[in-house]
C-alpha cells in the first residue's frame, strides 16, 4: 500500500469520527440531551420527550509528520433532528452536513475529504416498559479531492439497522445492534460488511428531577475486501474497533454532559509512511467532549460543547471544536 492511500484512509476515519459525535453514545438508551439523535434505533423508546433540535459547530486543527506541520484544517458542520412518540412507538430522523477547508503548509499531492452529508431515520417499538426493538437506515455521502491528475471522488455508504434494548432492572439496560453496510464509489467495486454493537446503560432518577445517565458500548466492524473487476479497482474496508462512553447529570434543568470514544483501525500488514522509518499497523483516534445545556420540561433548549479529537499514526492530527446546540421540547 502506498503513502497516498494510507493518508486517504486516515482522513476518512477522522471524518467518520467527527460525524459520529452527532450520534455517539446513544446505542442502548437515548441521551437526556433532546438535541441529539440516536446511534441505534431501539434506544429512542426510552426517551421521555418529543421535540426537535439542531447544532452548529466550528473546528480547527492541523496535521504534523515527524513534528513538521503539513496541513491546517478549518471545519464547519450543522445537524438537525426530530423526535416523535405515538403511544409506544417512537420515530427519529436526523441530517448532518460537514465541510472541510484545507491549507497546505507543505505541498503533498494526497487525497483530502472536502465535504460529506449524513441522513438517518429510525422507528422503535416499546413492549410492556421492558423491551424495545428498533429498525432504521442511514446514508453517508462523501466527496474527496484526489490529486491534480484525477477527478474528485464520490463515495456513498448506506446501511440498514436493527437493534434491541432490554430493561433488566429499574435502572439497568442491556442491548445490541446490527448494521449491514454497503459502500459504493466511482471506479471501485462495491463492498459490503456487517457492524455489530453491544452495550450497557444505567439511568437513575425521574423526569423533572435530578437524573444520572451512564452508557458504554463496543462496536466491531470487521475487515472486508472486494477484488477488482475489469476497470473497477478493489475495495477494502479495514477492521475497526470502537469503544464509546457517556455520562450525563441533570440538576435543576441544567444538563452536564461528558462523552468520548476510542477507535482503532487495524492494518493487515505493518506499513511505513515516508519520511518515517518506523512501521505502523494500528491507527488510533480518540475523541472527548464536554458540554452543558438548559433542558426545561418543555420549551427552548440551549447549550454548548467543546470537543477535542486526536489521530495517532505515522502522523498526528489534532482538532478542537466548539458547538452550539438549540432545540425545542414539545408540551
Amino acid at each position: 500500500m502506498n503513502y497516498k492511500f494510507q493518508l486517504k484512509l486516515s482522513i476518512l476515519v477522522l471524518a467518520g469520527v467527527l460525524v459520529s459525535f452527532w450520534v455517539s453514545a446513544q446505542s442502548i438508551t437515548a441521551s437526556l440531551d433532546p438535541t441529539d439523535f440516536v446511534r441505534m434505533p431501539a434506544a429512542a423508546s426510552w426517551r421521555d420527550t418529543e421535540g426537535l433540535g439542531g447544532s452548529y459547530r466550528e473546528a480547527s486543527g492541523n496535521r504534523s509528520i515527524d513534528g513538521n506541520e503539513t496541513h491546517k484544517y478549518d471545519i464547519s458542520a450543522t445537524s438537525a433532528n426530530l423526535h416523535l412518540k405515538f403511544s409506544n412507538v417512537s420515530f427519529d430522523a436526523g441530517i448532518g452536513q460537514w465541510a472541510n477547508s484545507i491549507t497546505t503548509e507543505q505541498q503533498q499531492n494526497i487525497p483530502m475529504l472536502l465535504d460529506q452529508s449524513i441522513g438517518r431515520i429510525s422507528l422503535s417499538l416499546l413492549g410492556n416498559e421492558f423491551v424495545s426493538i428498533g429498525l432504521g437506515a442511514w446514508e453517508n455521502n462523501r466527496h474527496e479531492y484526489q490529486d491534480a491528475t484525477e477527478d474528485n471522488l464520490n463515495i456513498t455508504e448506506s446501511a440498514i439497522v436493527g437493534s434491541i434494548s432490554v430493561r433488566v432492572f429499574d435502572f439497568l439496560y442491556l442491548g445490541g445492534g446490527y448494521e449491514r453496510v454497503k459502500e459504493e464509489s466511482d471506479g471501485r467495486v462495491e463492498n459490503n460488511w456487517n457492524n455489530a454493537l453491544i452495550g450497557a446503560s444505567a439511568m437513575f432518577g425521574e423526569p423533572g428531577g435530578t437524573r444520572l445517565r451512564l452508557e458504554y458500548s463496543h462496536l466491531n466492524s470487521p475487515r472486508a475486501e472486494s477484488d477488482s473487476q475489469g476497470s473497477s479497482k478493489e475495495s477494502i474496508h479495514r477492521e475497526i474497533q470502537t469503544n464509546s462512553y457517556a455520562a450525563e447529570l441533570m440538576l435543576n434543568g441544567l444538563l452536564f454532559v461528558g462523552r468520548g470514544s476510542e477507535e482503532k483501525m487495524f492494518f493487515k500488514d505493518p506499513k511505513t509512511i515516508p519520511p518515517s522509518t518506523k512501521e505502523y499497523d494500528v491507527l488510533t483516534l480518540t475523541s472527548n467532549e464536554a458540554g452543558v445545556l438548559w433542558v426545561p420540561e418543555n420549551g427552548i433548549v440551549l447549550g454548548f460543547f467543546f470537543t477535542t479529537t486526536k489521530t495517532s499514526f505515522a502522523f498526528e492530527d489534532e482538532i478542537s471544536e466548539f458547538r452550539i446546540n438549540v432545540g425545542y421540547i414539545f408540551e
